[in-house]
């Protein structure tokens, strides 16, 4: 089980907003954003569909259940857009 929280830093609101990491074990099931895909070690999350904007200084909290990989390490190389 894991979690990863969000946090718009910038002064921008970003609207429909997808974030990207790797990740080496398989997501079974996550809330707080909509998985969009999961290839190999590549993963997509997109915003809820309830909640498209991700306003200056607000947070976004992605729990997620996964089975274990070959290593238990956190989700790295972020990429936030």
């Amino acid at each position: 089980q894991g979690q990863i929280v969000l946090k718009n830093n910038s002064t921008k609101t970003y609207n429909g907003w997808t974030l990207q990491f790797d990740y080496n074990s398989t997501i079974n099931s996550l809330w707080g954003a909509e998985l969009s895909s999961q290839s190999g070690t590549k993963v997509v999350v997109k915003n809820p569909s309830w909640d498209a904007a991700l306003a200056p200084g607000s947070t976004v909290t992605i729990n997620f259940i996964a089975t274990v990989g070959s290593d238990k390490n956190t989700p790295t190389n972020y990429s936030f857009s």
